[in-house]
Formats: C-alpha cells, sequence, structure tokens
C-alpha cells in the first residue's frame, strides 16, 4: 500500500471490519475501529498493525457502505406435505410472497439486513 490514508478517510479491515484514520505522523496512524469497540490503535503507514505480520485489523481497502436488503419470508409449519420442517420461501415483494402463499401458511415477515450481517 502506498501513504494513501488521510485523516478522516474510512477503510475496510482485512477481518471486514469499518476502521477511521484520526490521526497520523510520519512513521504511524492513529485508526478508530469498529470491531474493538471504538478503541485507537497504531497503525504502520502502509494500513499494517505489525510490519511483517498480516492481522486482522490491517487496513485493506476503503470502506463500501453494504448493500441492504428487503425480503418477505413465507413460513408454513412443521408439515411434511409443503416440503421441509418447517418450511420458508423467500420473496423480493409481499405481493409475490401473497401470491405464491398456500392455505397453510402461519407467517408472512419481512426481514431488512445489511450483506454480511451476522457472519
Amino acid at each position: 500500500m502506498t501513504n494513501k490514508f488521510e485523516i478522516g478517510s474510512v477503510w475496510k479491515t482485512r477481518g471486514g471490519w469499518r476502521a477511521v484514520v484520526v490521526d497520523k505522523d510520519a512513521v504511524f496512524m492513529t485508526v478508530w475501529h469498529k470491531k474493538s469497540g471504538g478503541d485507537l490503535v497504531l497503525h504502520y503507514m502502509n494500513g499494517m498493525i505489525q510490519s511483517n505480520c498480516p492481522g486482522d485489523i490491517d487496513l485493506i481497502e476503503p470502506w463500501v457502505e453494504p448493500k441492504v436488503h428487503d425480503v418477505w419470508i413465507n413460513i408454513y409449519p412443521d408439515d411434511r406435505s409443503v416440503g421441509c420442517d418447517p418450511s420458508a420461501f423467500f420473496y423480493k415483494t409481499k405481493e409475490a410472497a401473497n401470491r405464491d402463499c398456500t392455505s397453510k401458511r402461519i407467517a408472512c415477515v419481512n426481514v431488512k439486513f445489511k450483506e454480511g450481517e451476522g457472519l
């Protein structure tokens, strides 16, 4: 990595977390890490936490906000006549979920999530 870390720039770590450069001098940067609950950590100017050993909080690329997804889920009881036990089928819209449901549906749930959430 070249010295492209500007104060205020937001980066993705090797472990997938968000980090912000808050200060720097000729040798080190001070970086705020979401993973560590907001701790400030010193990094070398190449983005690494240690000079010769990759770590999960190394800065690897500019941060891009994860995409948000919105799905509707038809849920069915533990009933072999509709497939697995219990069954769930995913749709992009509530209208599509309603069109494709059967009378055995016990719930239709809307779930919003960001890519990578819960991993």
